[in-house]
């Protein structure tokens, strides 16, 4: 099926998923290692893209596997500290752009001016806005 899809398509609007990855006392990284690559090896040409992505242990899974006597080797792990947006940096590198626009557009103005180049700035709103043009 995955080679027919890839024949009638291409390779480039296949993807296929190699998951969940979870290393425990009866799966090692080589064993992980090798059925990644004998799959890979099997899809060659087919495929140019794979989505990898690690179990999610929650604690249910994990008693059944320790029920099993299936110990986890590398449990995944939350991160220590969530991470957020950091505004008062966008709100700094915000008004150091909108600055230098302004400035911008203040020299881009004058020149014009200068050059005797007359734009109908009834026209254009932002430039009768910034110029203070008035119809009348």
């Amino acid at each position: 099926m995955f080679r027919q899809l890839a024949e009638r398509t291409s390779p480039s609007h296949v993807q296929w998923r190699f998951d969940p990855i979870l290393l425990t006392s009866e799966t090692t990284p080589q064993d992980v290692a090798d059925r990644f690559r004998h799959i890979a090896s099997a899809l060659e040409g087919y495929t140019r893209r794979c989505y990898v992505s690690f179990a999610t242990l929650y604690r249910k899974a994990a008693r059944r596997l320790a029920e099993q006597g299936i110990k986890v080797i590398d449990p995944p792990l939350a991160p220590d500290k969530k991470t957020k947006p950091k505004r008062s940096q966008m709100v700094m590198l915000s008004f150091v752009v909108a600055l230098f626009i302004g400035i911008f557009m203040a020299f881009f103005l004058e020149f014009l001016e200068k050059q005797n180049i007359h734009i109908d700035a009834g026209r254009w709103p932002l430039i009768r806005r910034l110029s203070g043009w008035k119809r009348g």
